[in-house]
């Protein structure tokens, strides 16, 4: 099975598009340093490839989403924002 990936060089970097019949693998080879961002894209791609267990539950998700929203937008009008709780 191949699967095509969009991988950045940086964030808001250079765009690579590409097709890969082993993606972990390519990704690995794409950027070698470790951050938990990455951890967390390899668990999710290893979930997707081999279909293992995928621990995080969607409210995380929906957190990592809220708290993109929010630096973007601090970052946009230069302020601090605050992050209401969640829940489901």
């Amino acid at each position: 099975m191949f699967f095509v990936y969009l991988l950045a060089s940086r964030p808001f970097g250079i765009l690579y598009v590409g097709m890969a019949d082993d993606l972990l693998r390519r990704v690995w080879e794409h950027n070698p340093l470790k951050n938990s961002y990455r951890e967390g894209w390899e668990l999710f791609l290893r979930h997707v490839v081999e279909d293992t267990p995928f621990p995080s539950p969607l409210i995380e998700g929906a957190k990592g989403v809220q708290l993109a929203e929010a630096c973007h937008l601090s970052d946009r009008e230069r302020r601090w924002i605050d992050l209401p709780a969640l829940t489901l």
